[in-house]
């Protein structure tokens, strides 16, 4: 990247996970000056040091996310949150749009099963995960986030998941139909030993995820499986509208494009 092309220019970075610091930091570190914005003031507190722009704390419709992009003069958008944030990406297009400003979407790479993990089983949809574990009958440990239990809520299967300790993701779990007794609240990152001792607690055998990547702790909970002679069931990624960087250095290569090309 050359500094002549990033020195002084405004990005404007949706993040909040520990993919969107990593992207953070190199931006920086190649000379753009950056605002970012976040969902909720946890994602705030995991930041080591706040941009030049600054952190927005809150989530943000189309008009005011536009709004944000021409007060700190953006360059362009940068959407780096979770591979699962379909609305907020969603946002970030319409938004990008409006204020005339390209879009450029990074998130975490896709994830494959470590070599001789335990048994590890990809769905497309949380109906397909819903009727495989009623013909089963086996118990299982849910790990899609407070707000991915909703699909499963009122489906006749126990529920018993582990969330974020916030208020909000233990009222949406409750919500979601989780019994105070099978509702872990704890913050990441987990270690397989602590991931297995959840599900053996629980008395479960399966654990379900999102594909979240190695930055969502799934290598750990394919060990945790393992351990508890279990399964791990995974749900598969959104598809995504466009192009997608999973690098940081990539995404500066498209970046430096952007500028030399417009």
């Amino acid at each position: 990247m050359s500094s002549s092309s990033a020195e002084g220019r405004h990005l404007y970075l949706l993040g909040g996970t520990a993919f969107s610091r990593r992207v953070l930091t190199r931006l920086e570190g190649a000379g753009y000056k950056v605002r970012l914005s976040v969902a909720t003031p946890l994602g705030a507190d995991e930041v080591d040091r706040p941009p030049a722009g600054g952190v927005q704390v809150g989530r943000l419709d189309r008009a005011e996310l536009a709004t944000e992009l021409e007060r700190w003069t953006a360059a362009a958008l940068i959407d780096a949150t979770h591979p699962y944030a379909v609305e907020v990406s969603r946002t970030a297009r319409e938004a990008a749009a409006a204020a005339g400003v390209p879009l450029f979407r990074a998130t975490r790479p896709p994830w494959q099963p470590p070599s001789g993990s335990g048994p590890v089983r990809f769905f497309d949809s949380e109906v397909e995960v819903i009727e495989q574990l009623r013909a089963s009958g086996r118990p299982a440990l849910f790990t899609v986030g407070a707000k991915g239990l909703q699909p499963f809520a009122g489906s006749g299967l126990r529920l018993a998941a582990r969330v974020l300790p916030s208020p909000d993701s233990v009222s949406a779990a409750l919500g979601a139909g989780v019994a105070p007794a099978d509702l872990i609240a704890a913050y990441p990152p987990h270690g397989a030993e602590f991931t297995a001792a959840c599900m053996r607690h629980l008395g479960c055998t399966v654990m379900v995820s999102k594909e979240s990547g190695a930055d969502g702790g799934l290598e750990e909970k394919a060990a945790a499986v393992e351990m508890v002679d279990g399964e791990l069931f995974v749900l598969r990624r959104p598809r995504e509208a466009g192009y997608v960087y999973h690098d940081v250095a990539a995404l500066l290569k498209g970046l430096e494009e952007q500028w030399t090309t417009s």
